[in-house]
């Protein structure tokens, strides 16, 4: 059964950080930090594509809504935000011994904030694709490549001051041929869906510039 994990504003009681190397004492905690920003992040690489479609997640169905605008506008958190690191996270605890479901936080850096929220960071749950002894270095690994560009976000608040993914169709990345939902793993199919609404978007200014309109 598919489950929708969440995301945590600033950080979560049941997160420990991966302590990077020892350092002066300006070295961030957080593993991977990326520099601080104050604009959006052109997607600059594959990489960025790849690192996101790692989370694929088969969950249209878990909220619809025909367009990104209305998604947004639901949202409960709709951001636009820059990765700056990874922490590890417990599992979630399932019904069943033996069913929890393994999650990575990456602490996000807000740029953009569609709602209004004041908040400038949180950080985003995802389903681990790994579990068990692999973990802690699959943690590691992720930390060292960390998308370089930005990514939209459409997010839902939940119980103890959480937050999880609306749909697959939650984070959009922005590239010169367009923007794209890493977390379809059949976007390429899906694509179509959306082709009225953002044809010509390319950026994240013009995004922006097209969601202010509307919320």
């Amino acid at each position: 059964a598919l489950a929708v994990v969440g995301v945590s504003a600033c950080s979560s009681s049941a997160s420990t950080s991966v302590l990077a190397p020892e350092a002066p004492a300006t070295t961030s905690p957080e593993v991977g930090t990326q520099p601080q920003v104050v604009s959006p992040r052109a997607v600059e690489a594959p990489e960025d594509l790849a690192f996101w479609s790692e989370f694929a997640i088969d969950a249209h169905w878990v909220e619809v809504y025909p367009t990104v605008r209305e998604m947004t506008a639901a949202a409960d958190l709709a951001a636009i935000a820059n990765v700056r690191s990874v922490v590890p996270l417990e599992p979630i605890r399932g019904d069943a011994p033996g069913s929890g479901l393994a999650v990575v936080g990456l602490v996000m850096e807000v740029v953009t904030d569609f709602t209004g929220s004041g908040m400038s960071e949180f950080t985003l749950r995802l389903e681990s694709p790994v579990e068990g002894e692999e973990y802690t270095n699959w943690v590691e690994a992720l930390a060292s490549r960390l998308p370089s560009g930005s990514a939209y976000f459409a997010l839902r608040e939940t119980e103890g001051g959480l937050y999880r993914i609306m749909n697959s169709w939650s984070v959009w990345i922005a590239s010169g041929s367009g923007l794209t939902a890493p977390l379809d793993s059949h976007f390429e199919d899906n694509r179509e869906l959306f082709e009225g609404e953002l044809r010509g978007l390319t950026t994240y200014d013009q995004l922006s510039q097209y969601l202010f309109k509307s919320v």
